[in-house]
């Protein structure tokens, strides 16, 4: 039994024995000053009543107000734990966009659905973080970001995976074909002209892509990624590598 139900218990033990002590003196002032028992009985019974109403009147009120706080404390931090948007970005953030693999991974697994998984890094964000400052930085990824995602075809998710990396769901897509829809995405970053405190920026971007193969699980299927960002880095950033 936890404290609330207790609580409740003393509480409407405490209102009964008032009633009850309340409905005693009536009765016993009623008789020495010689009613009829019956109007004795019937005004015990109706102060009973009442006291018991006003007390019960009370005590729901007074738990009500205490209640109401932690019951929106607690449904405010439940939205904060199972959001899935960045909210820089306004892409999936690192849960959702997990959650999306899992479930393309689901569906490849069962039904063989080809599912392809790309890895984009921003190439030299940190230099523009000390050149013009961290929020000049963040202006910069949400509009890298909102490229990105007006550039996806319908059934692709992409979500911030890292600071500086998206991870980009491509469901009944070849690896060939993903690497063609990657790299169309770079070169779109690219030639793209961003304002960073008035002042015209460029950015770049490295990707890794690869294809779902049956048995994968996410950390063979990241792993398969993030070595394919590690071999466009080496070859000098600003291009796409298929493993």
């Amino acid at each position: 039994m936890n404290n609330v139900d207790m609580k409740t218990i003393i509480l409407f033990a405490v209102v009964a024995l008032v009633a009850s002590a309340l409905s005693m003196l009536i009765m016993g002032a009623a008789t020495l000053i010689s009613l009829a028992p019956t109007a004795i009985i019937v005004g015990a019974m109706l102060t009973a009543v009442i006291v018991t109403a006003i007390m019960i009147i009370i005590m729901v009120a007074g738990y009500g107000v205490r209640s109401a706080q932690p019951a929106t404390s607690e449904t405010a931090s439940s939205s904060a734990d199972f959001s899935v948007t960045d909210p820089l970005t306004r892409t999936m953030n690192r849960r959702g966009i997990t959650i999306g693999i899992m479930d393309a991974m689901a569906l490849g697994e069962r039904y063989g659905n080809p599912l392809s998984v790309a890895k984009l890094d921003l190439d030299a964000l940190a230099k523009v973080n000390e050149k013009y400052g961290q929020e000049a930085g963040d202006r910069l990824l949400a509009g890298v970001a909102a490229v990105l995602a007006d550039a996806l075809r319908m059934p692709d998710k992409i979500g911030r995976f890292d600071e500086d990396e998206f991870i980009l769901v491509m469901p009944q897509t070849r690896i060939d074909d993903a690497f063609m829809i990657s790299d169309r995405l770079r070169a779109l970053i690219e030639k793209q002209k961003f304002s960073v405190d008035g002042e015209t920026a460029s950015i770049t971007i490295s990707a890794g892509v690869t294809e779902y193969q049956p048995g994968d699980d996410l950390e063979s299927l990241f792993s398969r990624i993030q070595k394919g960002v590690d071999q466009s880095r080496e070859s000098g950033r600003n291009t796409v590598t298929k493993i």
